[in-house]
């Protein structure tokens, strides 16, 4: 569990975008390490199954030890059981509990893991009958509720359910500057309950014009959506480019026309095109310890970190 600290921006950030590929895992990793080495206390809520996140912050011997641990404890605790509100003693999940520190030694960079069970989360609720909106007990004999009124029911316990993550997150505000909550794609149960939880959501895409149309655009679009269903202010922090290659014309093409199209969400700074960057996060390895190009892609990070820090911290309400 981590220590307590005297002060903390406590700003919750979400990673997203709808398409998959998109460098969300990426840009969580690499910018929660810029801002730790800048002197800030960092947090990564991994929610995609897959674990990425995790897996390139605690390394094999932590992970094979997590699984052990994990098999003798068959039914201890995890982000999994945030979701579907499970209790314990009659109290929700302390998240603070399940908090790891990262590999990074010296710095104030924690993880909260992912776990496997996160890819079944959305059948889990379906089955359980909370994202159906079933009104079985709650509707009385001979007068079943009308259409209308189910989809009255379906809204409030997905408002419900949506709300848990953001309910477990607010008491770690106080021990972080930003907690970054990496979602996996599309928009299931983590994504939305992320973007509910978030002050602000950083959208990534890489330099491709389908990966802002069908990815960064429609994330945009639905966080809106989300806004006015749940009437929660989200901002989205912007759009950072990434995988960019200046020496492409199509490249080239895509940043400028999202300086045209989205002047005020884009991001100043370039993230450059790293082939090798998946052999250091493999072997869970920092790229601060690289040199040549994959030192050059931390650089980038370095300077992407401060211009979202002083974004957010002007568009971000103080929690």
């Amino acid at each position: 569990m981590p220590e307590s600290v005297n002060r903390s921006l406590g700003i919750i950030l979400a990673v997203s975008n709808k398409k998959g590929g998109s460098i969300k895992t990426t840009t969580s990793v690499m910018t929660s390490e810029a801002l730790a080495r800048q002197g800030h206390r960092v947090l990564v809520v991994d929610l995609d199954g897959q674990g990425n996140a995790t897996t390139s912050f605690l390394g094999e011997e932590i992970m094979n030890a997590r699984k052990a641990e994990r098999a003798a404890n068959p039914g201890a605790p995890d982000l999994y059981d945030v979701f579907i509100g499970t209790k314990v003693d009659g109290q929700p999940i302390d998240l603070a509990k399940l908090i790891v520190p990262s590999n990074r030694q010296g710095l104030k960079l924690d993880v909260l893991p992912s776990t496997e069970q996160l890819h079944s989360i959305d059948v889990s609720l379906v089955q359980m009958g909370i994202l159906h909106g079933l009104a079985k007990g709650y509707e009385t004999a001979g007068n079943p509720l009308s259409p209308d009124e189910r989809g009255d029911f379906a809204a409030y316990l997905a408002k419900d359910i949506y709300s848990h993550l953001g309910d477990a997150l607010e008491p770690l505000r106080h021990l972080y500057d930003i907690i970054f909550l990496d979602c996996p794609p599309g928009y299931g149960i983590q994504t939305n309950s992320a973007l509910l939880a978030s002050d602000s959501v950083l959208i990534t895409m890489d330099s491709s014009y389908w990966s802002f149309q069908a990815g960064a655009n429609a994330t945009n679009y639905f966080v809106d959506e989300l806004k006015s269903i749940f009437a929660k202010d989200i901002v989205v922090a912007g759009i950072i480019l990434c995988r960019f290659q200046a020496r492409l014309l199509a490249h080239q093409q895509v940043a400028t026309w999202l300086e045209e199209a989205v002047p005020d969400l884009l991001f100043s700074t370039r993230i450059r095109e790293s082939t090798n960057f998946s052999k250091m996060t493999y072997a869970s390895r920092s790229l601060w310890e690289a040199k040549g190009k994959l030192r050059d892609l931390a650089a980038d990070y370095e300077i992407f970190a401060q211009e979202l820090m002083e974004r957010i911290q002007r568009s971000t309400r103080t929690p």
